[in-house]
């Protein structure tokens, strides 16, 4: 005998499954970009999440992105000079 589920109960766990993992993407890249200030590169992969989150949430993936690549620029400008 089938089992018939609603869509809405199909679609819930669904819909905090993806608020979840856009948590957990915002919340390494802004690992990512503390940890950046210390090793310059790790600021750029900080930078990538901000990328794939921002259509999502676009006010944390600008954040993520602007910030991930100004800590690297300024990072490896006092690297190099």
């Amino acid at each position: 005998m089938k089992t018939l589920v609603p869509v809405t109960s199909s679609r819930r766990p669904l819909v905090g499954r993806e608020e979840a993992l856009r948590r957990r993407h915002v919340r390494n890249g802004w690992i990512f970009v503390a940890f950046g200030v210390l090793v310059p590169f790790v600021a750029l992969w900080g930078a990538v999440h901000g990328w794939g989150v921002r259509e999502q949430a676009p006010r944390a993936g600008w954040a993520l992105l602007v910030a991930g690549v100004a800590v690297f620029t300024v990072r490896m400008a006092l690297l190099l000079a």
